[in-house]
């Protein structure tokens, strides 16, 4: 959004009841270029009143704050004909707490910053690096989405609403799946690919995958190759989200973790914060084992994670979906050179494009299509009985 002096400062309001979390914050975002703060608010009612006033393009929010917490307060913003803002939560990083971001997520919000205590002069430095990320996530959806004055904006009767961003759609048709009234796929020709059955399925996906998973999973179900997904995530969120999409898509979604066996039918979401890899044991069954690489900047590793799934599996099969970087472009090169498929999210259905662009860029033997077709061509491959 363009502010009145003509720039492309990006406006910024600060929910949080703690002060010194807001002056945390406000420090962070007002050392970024490009980023203003115009508002905070010390509770979920009084964030509320200012987010309808101001109309920011990013609000950070705490989840638990008294009078109304973050859950509430994403459930009773106007939503605004551009899709914005783009709702950042910061939420503790504790069990409890990621329950609560998965909730939060599933409501709307673009993505999460982890917090531990006020006190540790190290959780603030992470918060500090983390964050700082996020907003330049944040600019880069923003860039993709209308733009529209603040005086438009602030004006009482608008035009004709504009999409709201794709984490929004995307949660949008998860709502329908989970009703069990999914909207038809789009036809489309069949199978690129060779028609042999995939003995399992390796996904490397990022930033909006808590968004995005839901749709694709979701098309998924039935499906009888096990799926594991390495989504760059910190340890204490991946159980929970895996509960989440179990819960979104109707399916046995699990945390994966070291020693486990992979299992027919089942969805890993990889534990979060630390990399891991599939191996075949003696007795010939695929299972998950800690990965002994290093050098890798995302954890878990998607290209940790291909590169053993072209090692183990007989027939694996990968795919990149959104995110921020290059992570499983390498893991995908491997997987082609054994002549196995690969397929990557269409990057203008991404939050973010950069890991589906990058593996385009690195010019393999690559699908592009969205994610409920991605889905539907795996299923053309490994048909139900």
């Amino acid at each position: 959004m363009a502010d009145p002096m003509g720039t492309d400062t990006l406006r910024v309001v600060v929910v949080d009841d703690s002060a010194f979390m807001r002056s945390v914050i406000k420090h962070i975002v007002l050392g970024e270029t490009g980023f203003t703060v115009v508002g905070e608010g010390a509770d979920g009612r009084a964030g509320l009143s200012v987010i309808e006033r101001e109309r920011p393009d990013i609000v950070t929010l705490d989840v638990e704050m008294p009078n109304l917490d973050g859950i509430g307060v994403l459930r009773e913003m106007k939503a605004s004909p551009t899709g914005r803002p783009l709702v950042i939560m910061v939420s503790a990083h504790t069990a409890e707490g990621a329950r609560v971001t998965m909730d939060a997520l599933r409501a709307g919000a673009f993505d999460f910053v982890p917090k531990a205590s006020e006190q540790a002069k190290m959780d603030l430095a992470q918060i500090s690096g983390i964050l700082r990320a996020k907003l330049a996530q944040c600019r880069t959806v923003l860039r993709r989405m209308p733009q529209r004055s603040p005086e438009a904006l602030r004006g009482a009767v608008p035009p004709t609403p504009a999409p709201r961003p794709t984490s929004a759609a995307v949660l949008a048709f998860a709502g329908a799946l989970a009703s069990g009234n999914p909207p038809p796929l789009p036809a489309r020709p069949g199978p690129a690919f060779g028609a042999d059955r995939p003995d399992l399925i390796v996904v490397g996906i990022s930033t909006g995958g808590p968004h995005t998973l839901p749709t694709f999973l979701g098309g998924l179900r039935g499906f009888e190759p096990p799926v594991i997904v390495a989504q760059h995530i910190s340890e204490v969120f991946s159980r929970s989200l895996a509960a989440m999409l179990g819960e979104m898509t109707g399916q046995r979604v699990v945390e994966g973790v070291a020693g486990d066996v992979v299992e027919p039918s089942t969805v890993y979401i990889l534990r979060g914060g630390i990399d891991t890899e599939v191996h075949r044991r003696s007795d010939g069954q695929l299972a998950l084992r800690a990965a002994t690489g290093e050098g890798h900047a995302y954890h878990p590793s998607a290209n940790a994670l291909f590169r053993s799934a072209a090692l183990a599996a007989r027939r694996p099969v990968g795919v990149i979906m959104t995110g921020m970087g290059d992570d499983g472009t390498e893991g995908a090169r491997l997987l082609v050179a054994r002549g196995r498929p690969v397929m990557v999210q269409d990057p203008a259905t991404c939050v973010i494009p950069g890991m589906p662009q990058a593996a385009l860029a690195a010019g393999l033997k690559l699908e592009a299509l969205a994610p409920a077709e991605i889905a539907a061509r795996l299923r053309a491959m490994a048909p139900a009985g």
